[in-house]
């Protein structure tokens, strides 16, 4: 992402609306995110969450490949566009799998605590 603020946040809009795709974000929803939202690299192999954790993070992926794991399911691949973790931040439970990433992947990420705010404050987000 640009270092410029005003670039920044040009950005993180932009961001949101293309990942919305089809869907029309409403632009008080874009307004609470957008500054909240923070670019990360994980490394193929990198523990994002583990089950059990705390939900402290929704990870958006635009291209890239996770592995969501636990003990006695099979995995959930997810490969591509995904928002990775939000279900759990959600309704703020602890984590429900470990999640790894199976290549290189660049996230945007959004704070939990913040996906459950939005949660309860528009329907269209449930």
């Amino acid at each position: 992402m640009p270092s410029d603020p005003h670039l920044v946040q040009l950005s993180r809009r932009l961001f949101l609306t293309a990942f919305a795709g089809v869907s029309r974000i409403e632009n008080w929803v874009v307004d609470r995110i957008a500054p909240k939202l923070d670019e990360t690299f994980a490394p193929k192999g990198t523990v994002l969450y583990r089950e059990g954790d705390a939900p402290r993070f929704v990870y958006f992926m635009e291209q890239g490949e996770v592995l969501l794991s636990r003990e006695g399911a099979p995995p959930i691949h997810m490969i591509g566009k995904w928002v990775v973790g939000a279900l759990e931040c959600g309704v703020d439970l602890p984590r429900t799998r470990t999640a790894t990433t199976a290549v290189d992947t660049r996230f945007v990420t959004a704070p939990g605590a913040l996906w459950h705010e939005l949660m309860e404050d528009s329907f269209e987000m449930v």
